[in-house]
């Protein structure tokens, strides 16, 4: 008797146990959205260059620091509160803009950045809550113009970076969920003007982003 009773005890706890971590996991088609703050590792501080001439080039930089973006996603269920699934996705970083004087004549060269991203997603689903890690890789494409040198007026680059990203979020209903993100796109590190200008290619900095999203489930 005393063993059914522990049993019938042990089967009790593991039944609450699974219940307490199982969430919404049916899986499926999902869409989102999602805008926040981004950082951008490109130069602001005004600095001022000498050629071999020694002409005097007088350079200064900002930059947007937002993020907004649009991504679709698919899970499996693999355990009760586990999912495996993919997320395509579109991400708008903004624009880096340098305004410069050389010899006397002003100009400005300004950076657009956007990637086309693919990422492998695992969601862990806790009652209403999920945590979800994803990593992969984006399609960056950097649209430069130039303006008041002499210069190519427009230089585009596609390059491929890898990202790494985070999400904690909570079931608002059978269908509609909301999180905090934390996205990082390891790209090149411009520390200062002479590396941005010494570059070998254009690329998307490193860059950092956290904000809020929100989706919805079919």
């Amino acid at each position: 008797m005393k063993g059914l009773t522990a049993l019938g005890v042990a089967a009790a706890l593991s039944l609450g146990i699974t219940n307490a971590y199982a969430g919404q996991n049916e899986g499926g088609f999902s869409i989102g959205v999602k805008g926040g703050y981004n950082t951008m590792d490109f130069p602001t501080n005004s600095q001022e260059l000498t050629d071999d001439d020694g002409d005097s080039l007088v350079i200064n930089g900002k930059k947007d620091e937002y993020i907004a973006g649009v991504h679709v996603d698919y899970l499996w269920p693999v355990a009760d509160f586990f999912e495996l699934g993919s997320q395509l996705g579109y991400s708008y970083y903004g624009k880096y803009k340098t305004n410069y004087t050389y010899n006397g004549v002003a100009g400005s060269t300004t950076y657009q950045i956007g990637d086309a991203s693919f990422q492998l997603v695992a969601q862990w689903n806790i009652q209403k809550f999920f945590l979800q890690l994803r990593g992969g890789a984006g399609y960056f494409h950097t649209a430069t113009s130039n303006s008041g040198a002499d210069l190519d007026p427009t230089i585009n680059k596609n390059t491929w970076n890898p990202l790494l990203g985070a999400s904690a979020g909570l079931f608002l209903t059978d269908n509609f969920s909301a999180e905090i993100f934390v996205d990082h796109v390891f790209g090149q590190n411009y520390g200062n003007f002479i590396d941005l200008a010494n570059a070998d290619t254009i690329k998307p900095a490193t860059m950092t982003s956290v904000g809020l999203g929100v989706a919805y489930t079919f």
